[in-house]
């Protein structure tokens, strides 16, 4: 009997949610300050409770034929962090649930503890909405991205893990030998599309069948990348686009249809019907 493919949790399949939003200069250190400690102050009342400083390797020079050792250099930034009660991991290393990267060229958020999309931008904007307030308009946004990694378990013997039972046939994602496959497998691509206004908008899809576990207790997964990204114009004397609230917020809604569509374009009907795609 035929086994079955099942997302990671019971209503979606989404094992980690990023957001990244990076800058075409970095932040004038006064302002920098300010909004990091506005930052800061949000990410520890919401939870996010480990701070780490962010370090910066720094290769110094050659002397006498001889490389000197490399040395770390604190970036200014930091990193918050929360984790998953240890009931829910109690053998191994802590399980991270949410992070917050705030650096003077990028912004980096991360949940694997995504509940919906409406949810997620709301958390977002608690713990970075005063953050954007101060640098808004003062800076050149570089890119906006947003990607999520969905995860499928087959349930049964991972050599007749069919990917035809996860995924569409005849997917403009996907390379057409994987459905002929039964051990692991890649399938990665990437396209530029076309938008209204002055971003280059990237889209990439990796797919990939990995094997996780020891002997016995093997599993086949298939882990799911999708992406997409708007890259603003940098250039000198290009005419650059001011980050602010709006832009970001525009940009990620966008983006969260769109990479929903591309994820209903790549899984087929009966995996649709099992998971919550709003979502």
């Amino acid at each position: 009997m035929a086994g079955a493919w099942l997302p990671l949790h019971e209503n979606h399949a989404i094992n980690v949610m990023a957001l990244v939003v990076t800058l075409a200069e970095p932040i004038p250190a006064p302002m920098f300050r300010k909004a990091f400690s506005r930052a800061e102050e949000a990410a520890l009342k919401q939870g996010l409770t480990h701070r780490q400083p962010v370090m910066n390797m720094i290769q110094i020079s050659v002397q006498q034929g001889i490389v000197q050792p490399v040395q770390q250099v604190a970036s200014g930034g930091a990193i918050f962090s929360s984790y998953f009660d240890n009931e829910m991991f109690p053998v191994g290393s802590p399980q991270l649930s949410e992070q917050l990267q705030i650096e003077p060229l990028s912004i980096v958020y991360r949940t694997w503890s995504y509940v919906s999309w409406s949810w997620q931008k709301q958390r977002y904007f608690e713990l970075l909405g005063s953050f954007f307030e101060i640098i808004s308009g003062l800076v050149a946004a570089a890119t906006i991205r947003f990607e999520y990694q969905d995860r499928f378990v087959y349930e049964g013997n991972p050599l007749d893990a069919d990917p035809a039972l996860l995924l569409r046939k005849g997917s403009p994602y996907l390379a057409p030998h994987v459905f002929e496959e039964r051990g692991m497998w890649h399938s990665h691509t990437g396209r530029f599309l076309n938008g209204p206004d002055v971003s280059k908008k990237l889209l990439q899809i990796n797919v990939d069948a990995v094997d996780e576990g020891e002997r016995e207790d093997i599993q086949r997964w298939v882990n799911i990348t999708t992406a997409r990204e708007n890259r603003y114009p940098t250039a000198p004397n290009a005419a650059v686009v001011a980050l602010d609230l709006e832009l970001i917020a525009t940009a990620m809604d966008s983006q969260h249809e769109e990479l929903k569509v591309a994820l209903g374009a790549i899984i087929n009907s009966k995996t649709a019907s099992q998971i919550y795609l709003e979502g």
